[in-house]
Formats: structure tokens, C-alpha cells, sequence
């Protein structure tokens, strides 16, 4: 401990019989925000108030941010502005003839202060939906509105970032700049999830995560508290935060789903700082409600049973689409057959890269999506439950599937050409648009930086497909 040099030895003898009496008020230990603040213990003692003298020992050697005055028999501990996003401690000695007494002194970390301002027009208190409000649900983002107005996004989702990689829900305002989207550079972590799906007691419930939309890379920022969870928030035009703001508008968080042109609903799951469906789209109207024909034949132009199976259901397995559907003019209308009541737009996937020169990259939306899980991570995205092939050239480790993003891909198989590919039931195959395509899991080979995935033109396949939600952030 590293002391300051406040003199608080002063011994005075007592009167002939006086034995030295002191109480101190309040008694507790001190917390002060991190914007600094004082706090007056009073002491009312049998001996003369000269007696009475006070100190600061720091946890830390060579701080020095507290100040003591003492006035007739009251102690003031004044504490500084923290700069750091670290909580600090320290602790208050008070001295009253012989009588000692310490008090534990707390300082939190400085407030995250956000880079806009948000466009509402009241303040507002949100209770964090459980972990069971999302199992129930079976999506990975709440929504948050005041009439037409979205005022956050509460999503369940992996923070993969230096010095954090754990699932989280994470609380984002709306600012103008994000058009329907939210504020992923100003994420507010409520709460952080362990590996058995549980809420975890963490001193770091308030952290904040901010996205580079660019690069998809997240910052992790831990701001100390001694918060064991977070399970109400308050919104106002300043940012996030839990300390509760009175006279708050208190707005329930919904489950937020897509729709299809055929009525069939998605759930939605934020990856990075990008939104897709969660399960693989099985529409069967494009987006100008043009029929596509479901067959269990392999058929040029329509959408097939995955693994020639009638009895999967669709809302896990979705269905197989000829790639003929996802090029040239049918990309947006097969982008357009996704209503989203929050009028967002969406679009099918883009896919890139080689095997040769890797798909982790920025460029398109699984490059991004592959850079954001990180090198070999293929399990980050994989559904459990499935007799996922490895081994071969393919160098896939099963044991490795999480499914930590919520991204619920399943094992769906493809038509290759105009036959149902061997091991479907244990492979996944995307095709994105203009028949750019992905093999999951397949044993045939690999990119350099993906074990278990190998980029593959699909255009004449019919594969599972995704689609992405079209996000415009003005950072101008």
C-alpha cells in the first residue's frame, strides 16, 4: 500500500479516568463514481476534535487522487475525476486520539461516453430479456420500439475481440446515422453468457463493444464495475447505462423476426457487425411473387427438399436452390422475397476468396463473416447435433462445433449438377450470388485459412442459402 503523508499519529493523553470514546458516521465503505465525488464521515468522540486526524493508503504505489479536510469534527474524502476505464482503490484512515478506523474506498472506472448523440425525444428504461426470453423466442436479436420509432437492438451474440471471446447480450441505441440499423460502434455489454448458456457474475456487466464496420473487428473495452449482472438499462440522448434515470419511459424488448413473400417467418442473428437470417431461407415466392416450384427431383430453376428428404423440416433445413436462382436479375428479387417490418432491406449473401489465398477477408459478406470467427473456426457457425464429416484433406475436427454465433447451420447437403451429393447429412453448402459457393465440412479439401471449408463455384448446384440484412452506416 503506498500511503500518503497525511499525519494522523497524534496521541493525546487522556484526562485522569477518561477512557477514549468514538463513533463514526456513516460506518460503510465508500463508493464514488467515476467521475469523482466526496464523502463526510462524522466523529463524535470524548476527546478534544484536535485529536482527530486522517489518511489515504492507495492499493496502487504512486496514485495519488484523494484528498482529506477536516473541519471541527467531520472528515471530508474528496476523490478525483477517473480517467481509466479501470476502477481504483484505496482506503480512508481516521484516527480519533487512539482510536482507529478504516473505510474501504471504491472508485469506478470513467463513464464510456458514446461518439453521437441519440435522436430521442424522452428517456427510456428497458428490462433485459433472459436468456430464457431468447431460447423461447429462438432469435438472437430483441428490438426496442416506441411506435414506429426502433430505440434498440438487444442482441445475444459472440464478442470475439483481444482479451474477450465469450457469447454476451449487448444493448445498442439508434442514432440517425444508422437508418434502420443500430449503433454497433456504441454496444453497452449487459450481461456475459458462459458456455452452459448461464448468465455469468461478472465485474465487467457494462463493458462496452464497438464494431469497425469497415474491417468487422470489435473492440473490446472492459470498464469495471461492481455490477454481478445488469438487468435493467436506461436509454437517453447521452448513450446506455444501468444507473436509473427518473421519470424514464418504460418500453417492453420484442423478439425480431423476417418474413418471407410465402408467410414463412426467420429468426435473425448479429455476426460481427452484420445481421443475417438465422436459419437457411426456404421461400418459395420471390420478392415480385413470382412461384418458385419445390420438387424432390432435381430440377433446373427450382427449389429442392434438402437431402432429397421430405420429412426435415424446412424452418431448420430450408430448402436447396438452383443457383440459376441467386444470378443476374433474380439476386434482388430473391433479396426483396424478406419483409422486415422494421423496413430494412435484404439481400443473398456475397460470397469470395480461394482455397489457395484463403476466404477471410472484408470484401464480401462470409469473407467477413469467416475473419470475424477467426482462422479455422468453422465450428463458431455449425449446429450441434450432426455427424459433421472431417478428416481427409478436408483437416475438420467435429469436436470443435460450438455453434457460439447462433448462426444454426445445419447439415443440409446439395445437388451436385443434377444429383444429390454423397454424405449430405453430414456436409453444408452455400451458394451466394452469381454462384459463388461454399462446401462445409466437405473432406475434399480446404482454404489455407479455414479448415473444413472449401470455396466452390455453384453456379450449375442447387445449395442452402442465406441472406444478409442491408445496413447503411453514415459515419459522416
Amino acid at each position: 500500500m503506498n500511503s500518503c503523508k497525511d499525519d494522523y499519529s497524534v496521541d493525546i493523553a487522556s484526562g485522569p479516568g477518561v477512557t477514549p470514546q468514538a463513533t463514526f458516521t456513516p460506518e460503510g465503505d465508500i463508493a464514488i463514481a467515476g467521475s469523482g465525488g466526496s464523502s463526510t464521515i462524522q466523529v463524535v468522540s470524548n476527546m478534544p476534535d484536535s485529536t482527530i486526524s486522517a489518511a489515504v493508503d492507495y492499493a496502487t504505489n504512486g496514485e495519488s487522487w484523494c484528498t482529506t479536510k477536516i473541519v471541527d469534527n467531520k472528515v471530508t474524502l474528496s476523490v478525483a475525476q477517473n480517467t481509466s476505464y479501470s476502477p481504483r482503490a484505496a482506503t480512508l484512515k481516521i484516527k480519533a486520539f487512539t482510536l482507529l478506523k478504516t473505510f474501504a474506498v471504491e472508485q469506478d472506472g470513467k463513464d464510456y461516453v458514446i461518439d453521437v448523440t441519440y435522436p430521442y425525444s424522452k428517456n427510456y428504461k428497458i428490462n433485459i430479456p433472459s436468456i430464457s426470453d431468447f431460447n423461447n423466442a429462438k432469435t438472437n436479436i430483441f428490438a426496442v420500439m416506441d411506435g414506429s420509432q426502433k430505440i434498440a437492438e438487444i442482441c445475444l451474440e459472440y464478442i470475439n475481440a483481444t482479451g474477450m471471446s465469450s457469447r454476451a447480450i449487448v444493448v445498442y441505441g439508434v442514432a440517425a446515422r444508422d437508418g434502420n440499423s443500430a449503433d454497433y460502434k456504441n454496444g453497452y455489454i449487459a450481461q456475459f453468457i458462459d458456455d452452459s448458456g448461464n448468465v455469468k457474475q461478472s465485474n465487467a456487466n457494462g463493458s462496452a463493444a464497438s464494431f469497425n464496420y469497415d474491417t468487422d473487428e470489435c473492440s473490446y473495452i472492459p470498464i469495471l464495475r461492481n455490477y454481478p449482472t445488469i438487468n435493467t438499462v436506461y436509454l437517453s440522448t447521452t448513450g446506455v447505462t444501468n444507473k436509473e434515470i427518473a421519470g424514464a419511459t418504460e418500453l417492453t424488448a420484442q423478439p425480431y423476426y423476417v418474413t418471407d413473400k410465402s408467410g414463412n417467418q426467420y429468426p435473425v442473428v448479429k455476426v460481427g457487425a452484420d445481421v443475417w437470417l438465422g436459419s437457411n431461407l426456404r421461400t418459395l415466392k420471390m420478392g415480385d411473387g413470382t412461384d418458385i416450384t419445390l420438387v424432390n427431383t432435381p430440377t433446373s430453376n427450382c427449389a429442392v427438399y434438402p437431402r432429397q428428404d421430405t420429412s426435415l423440416d424446412p424452418a431448420v433445413f430450408g430448402y436447396l436452390y438452383y443457383a440459376s436462382l441467386v444470378m443476374g436479375g433474380n439476386v434482388a428479387n430473391m433479396g426483396a422475397s424478406i419483409v422486415d417490418s422494421h423496413n430494412s432491406t435484404w439481400r443473398v449473401s456475397t460470397g469470395g476468396g480461394s482455397n489457395a489465398s484463403g476466404i477471410m477477408g472484408t470484401t464480401t459478406d462470409w469473407q467477413r463473416l469467416f475473419q470475424y470467427v477467426g482462422k479455422d473456426q468453422l465450428g463458431a457457425i455449425l449446429s450441434k447435433g450432426y455427424n459433421w464429416s472431417g478428416g481427409s484433406a478436408g483437416g475438420f475436427d467435429p469436436s470443435t462445433v460450438t455453434n457460439i454465433t447462433g448462426m444454426n447451420i445445419p447439415a443440409a447437403g446439395e445437388i451436385y449438377g443434377n444429383y444429390f451429393a454423397l454424405a449430405g447429412d453430414s456436409q453444408a453448402f452455400f451458394v451466394c450470388q452469381g454462384g459463388q459457393g461454399y462446401n462445409f465440412c466437405e473432406a475434399d479439401g480446404k482454404a489455407v485459412d479455414q479448415v473444413g471449408v472449401r470455396a466452390w463455384a455453384h453456379n450449375a448446384d442447387a445449395c442452402s442459402v442465406r441472406l444478409v440484412r442491408v445496413d447503411s452506416h453514415n459515419l459522416q
